[in-house]
C-alpha cells in the first residue's frame, strides 16, 4: 500500500504551501496549488525524519514535508529509504513454491528459484500474456491452482495494441476470480493478482 498525506512542503528552501504528497514505492509525488513534482524511486537520494518533518533528497530538492507527527515522518522515511523488493511485493517469500509460464526477465528467475512442475502444487502462479486470446490461458491456469494459491497475470504496461488491463480484469472476473492487488512488474509490464472468488 502507498502512503498519502496533506502537508506543508518546502522545496529547495522555498515554501510551496500545502500540498498533497504520495509515495507509491515507484515514485514520490508532490502536488501543490501551483507546482507538481514527481520523482521516480531511482532518483531519490535519501530520506530522514526529525521532529515530524520528513526530509527527502533529490535533484529538485531537498524537500521538507511537515507531516507533524514524529512517528509518521519516521514511517515515511523508512519506506522511502528501504523500498520493498519486487519479490516482496509479489509475495514471493523464502520457500514459497512458484509456477511460471511465459517469458520473464533474468532477475525474476533469480527471485523465484523454487519452481513447481505442476500449477496445482504451486503457491503462486505467474503467467505472461501479450494478446487477448491468451486470456483463455490465464483462466485455464487459474482453475488448476489450489484454493489458497494466487495467480499473477503479467501483461504489457500502457499499450493499446496488446492486451489491456480492463480486458484482463473482465476475463478473470467473469471466470470467477477476484483481483486483489496490482504491481509494477518491471519497466514494461504490469501484474494483476487474482484468487478464487469465495462462495457466498
Amino acid at each position: 500500500m502507498g502512503l498519502e498525506a496533506t502537508a506543508k512542503v518546502t522545496l529547495a528552501g522555498t515554501s510551496i504551501g500545502e500540498a498533497k504528497v504520495a509515495y507509491e514505492g515507484a515514485f514520490l509525488l508532490i502536488r501543490g496549488a501551483s507546482q507538481r513534482v514527481k520523482v521516480l524511486a531511482g532518483d531519490l537520494r535519501g530520506a530522514s525524519a526529525a521532529g515530524g518533518i520528513l526530509r527527502v533528497e533529490f535533484a529538485e530538492g531537498p524537500a521538507e514535508i511537515h507531516l507533524g507527527e514524529p512517528l509518521l515522518a519516521a514511517k515515511w522515511a523508512d519506506k522511502i529509504a528501504n523500498p520493498p523488493t519486487r519479490a516482496s511485493k509479489l509475495g514471493i517469500k523464502p520457500g514459497a513454491s512458484v509456477y511460471a509460464q511465459g517469458k520473464f526477465d533474468r532477475e525474476f528467475e533469480n527471485e523465484a528459484p523454487t519452481r513447481e512442475a505442476s500449477p496445482a502444487q504451486a503457491d503462486l502462479l505467474f503467467l505472461e500474456i501479450a494478446q487477448p486470446p491468451e486470456l483463455a490461458d490465464a483462466v485455464a491456469l487459474g482453475r488448476q491452482m489450489h484454493a489458497k494459491a494466487a495467480i499473477w497475470v503479467v501483461y504489457p504496461k500502457g499499450r493499446k495494441d496488446t492486451v489491456t488491463e480492463m480486458q484482463v480484469l473482465t476475463a478473470m472476473r467473469e471466470a470467477g476470480f477476484t483481483d486483489t492487488k496490482v504491481c509494477g512488474f518491471n519497466a514494461t509490464h504490469t501484474a494483476l493478482r487474482f484468487v478464487r472468488r469465495k462462495a457466498r
